[in-house]
């Protein structure tokens, strides 16, 4: 099964962003030790000021899942708080990464040619 990625994309006002990111690592600690599937979880701020949180996870139900118990978790929402306007949120298979090509049904990458 190949690993899924989430992306949420918001915004964040520029008065509680330092906030924001001060409450980030708890969050991302909280979510590591008590939501199962998380592999990767990454914050990115994009040229127009919106903010996408990648995760990857070990599959879609994972993933659903994980939404699910993060959002109950009192540091999620300690730092959900700060979100002003969510934007989307998408789910997607990884098909390819870096160089490897994930087969359909498979968790290891094969190369690509």
């Amino acid at each position: 099964m190949p690993d899924v990625i989430e992306l949420a994309r918001f915004r964040v006002d520029a008065e509680a962003e330092a906030d924001f990111l001060a409450t980030r690592p708890a969050m991302v600690k909280a979510v590591r030790e008590r939501v199962p599937g998380l592999k990767e979880i990454s914050l990115v701020r994009l040229d127009d000021d919106t903010w996408v949180d990648v995760v990857t996870w070990a599959s879609r139900a994972d993933a659903q899942r994980g939404a699910e118990l993060a959002a109950a978790l009192p540091e999620a929402q300690a730092w959900l708080r700060y979100v002003a306007v969510d934007v989307s949120m998408d789910l997607g298979e990884i098909i390819d990464r870096a160089g490897t090509s994930a087969s359909p049904g498979t968790s290891s990458p094969t190369l690509a040619t």
